[in-house]
């Protein structure tokens, strides 16, 4: 009894302490994908951009996902003058995802904290949220957050947690 009890602690710390949490699964020949672009606080719109197609790249090559054309991603977004996807409203998100004929969003977060201190030594705690959301309704589907912390500079760093993030799929 004992045994079994510590194996179901092992177990939910395992799953508790995942930094991927989603309540539906993504299936791969049903989901259509649009990655908006990422906001950001701490790093510059280019590279909010970048991520956004990166992740793209990714969710495609990689996982074989069907995804939305970037080009017709950003066409749409300045159609609606998306500013900051992660205050749309509900019927705004709803709306994107017809327009794009997206049955999942993707909204990405990148923060970038860096320490005080001299420049050169300065050292970045950078965070990526990825939330998926259901396009017909813009429910959560599901999260996944990476967190780390480098010397490095955003355009060297981003791409490595993206790939991390995008494998836990």
């Amino acid at each position: 009894m004992k045994k079994l009890y510590i194996i179901i602690c092992i177990f939910l710390f395992i799953c508790c302490s995942s930094n991927i949490h989603f309540q539906q699964k993504l299936k791969r020949k049903e989901a259509k994908m649009a990655v908006l672009h990422f906001s950001g606080k701490g790093v510059s719109k280019t590279l909010r951009y970048l991520a956004a197609d990166e992740l793209t790249t990714l969710l495609y090559v990689d996982k074989k996902y069907s995804v939305v054309d970037r080009s017709l991603v950003n066409a749409v977004a300045q159609e609606f003058k998306i500013e900051n996807p992660y205050f749309l409203s509900r019927e705004k998100l709803i709306t994107v995802s017809d327009s794009l004929s997206a049955n999942v969003i993707v909204l990405g977060l990148i923060e970038n904290e860096k320490d005080p201190g001299v420049l050169e030594k300065r050292e970045n705690h950078f965070t990526i949220t990825l939330r998926f959301l259901h396009g017909k309704s813009s429910d959560v589907m599901g999260m996944i957050y990476e967190k780390e912390s480098s010397f490095e500079p955003p355009f060297k760093v981003v791409p490595g947690m993206l790939v991390r993030m995008v494998n836990k799929l």
